[in-house]
């Protein structure tokens, strides 16, 4: 068993230390260069030629931030119409930032390997946790001895028990994780397998069928959601977000389920069920009233400038019967000098939900999993 010596901490007398390998592995290599590399650069170009009267303005948040700090290599990829070159950018991609915020699996951050060593771990075993697979310890014994109590492979192979399937773990980025078998679990994919299981969860107690919802995610990160929740078997599934991260969603999710109907924006004709639609956040505006069974939001609407993501709550209350939210409530300055706002008070000061529950998160302290019913 392979160790990272930093990851170790002691209990009493006893030294514990992470029971898993701890890897960096490159990217892999695409498999259908020209076919993604070309649905990639139509579909930005696509973007770039809607009319955008009806869409939202650029805002001055986190994400507009970012977008424009770290997204602007591949846009002139893309713009030069190189196919080779946009997917070689992906092949190398933890070489370049455009991962921040989005993946944070890329070289830069095995300097701080013990820092997301455990966090990795935390998320895993906080799944592991959440499926009744292992115990919770109580703080007065040690809240986060699962991370050191439990070898990893063997807890991965509980997890798939638990869910009552195999799970296939996406191989597109790799990066830095944890080593199960010849694939590897970063701290996003651990993060998504937990958010996909709950959203599983949440439809069960809502006696909504998982496999024919029509599930709609704003802001949709790397796709890592939208590919665990397929994973465990749903069916219709829409990601609204910046066209400059569905550049991410387009590349991953095409590699990652290659006999799935990933449908990119260049291929949309409108919205469709069966498939993983990835489109920009303005064709929002395409769903019939009361078009999906829960939107989700997951890591993002607070760091959204607030009329935007107000914006978003009033569609939601339109397209949408249920409302799902996993996100922090750190209160925290943005670049525009405004404090970011917990989704409990965009959404009381937006009006039209009824909170059902509101749950601390599984895996991240800080943030809360909360359901609404749009009334």
């Amino acid at each position: 068993m392979y160790f990272i010596p930093e990851c170790s901490r002691h209990f009493g007398s006893t030294e514990m230390k992470i029971k898993g390998k701890i890897e960096f592995l490159p990217a892999s290599k695409c498999t259908r260069r020209g076919y993604v590399g070309k649905a990639i650069i139509d579909s930005f170009l696509k973007c770039e030629k809607d009319d955008l009267a009806a869409a939202l303005p650029p805002g001055t948040d986190v994400w507009t931030t970012i977008c424009m700090e770290h997204h602007q290599q591949i846009i002139e990829l893309i713009k030069s119409g190189n196919v080779d070159s946009v997917v070689n950018y992906f092949e190398n991609i933890h070489n370049t930032s455009f991962t921040t915020g989005i993946l944070d699996t890329g070289i830069r951050d095995a300097s701080g390997s013990e820092t997301w060593a455990l966090t990795i771990c935390s998320h895993f075993t906080a799944l592991a946790e959440s499926l009744g697979a292992i115990p919770v310890y109580p703080p007065f014994i040690r809240a986060d001895l699962n991370i050191y109590r439990h070898d990893m492979e063997l807890l991965f192979s509980l997890i798939e028990q638990k869910l009552g399937q195999k799970i296939k773990i996406p191989d597109v980025f790799k990066g830095f994780g944890i080593k199960i078998g010849d694939s590897i679990i970063t701290d996003r994919i651990a993060r998504a397998m937990l958010t996909a299981s709950q959203i599983k969860n949440y439809c069960n107690l809502l006696s909504i069928d998982f496999s024919s919802a029509k599930f709609c995610e704003i802001g949709g990160g790397g796709g890592m959601l939208a590919y665990f929740c397929w994973q465990l078997g749903a069916r219709n599934y829409t990601i609204f977000d910046l066209p400059g991260t569905n550049i991410l969603q387009n590349y991953f999710l095409l590699n990652a389920l290659p006999d799935v109907n990933v449908v990119t924006y260049d291929a949309y004709k409108g919205l469709e069920t069966g498939c993983i639609n990835i489109l920009p956040y303005w064709r929002m505006a395409d769903c019939p009233p009361g078009y999906a069974d829960i939107f989700i939001n997951e890591d993002s609407m607070p760091e959204i400038e607030k009329k935007i993501a107000m914006t978003y709550l009033e569609c939601i209350k339109v397209y949408s019967r249920y409302f799902l939210s996993f996100n922090q409530e750190s209160n925290a300055l943005i670049p525009n000098g405004h404090r970011q706002e917990p989704v409990y008070r965009l959404v009381d000061e937006a009006g039209g939900f009824e909170r059902l529950l509101r749950n601390l998160h599984w895996g991240l302290k800080g943030y809360t999993a909360e359901l609404y019913r749009v009334i």
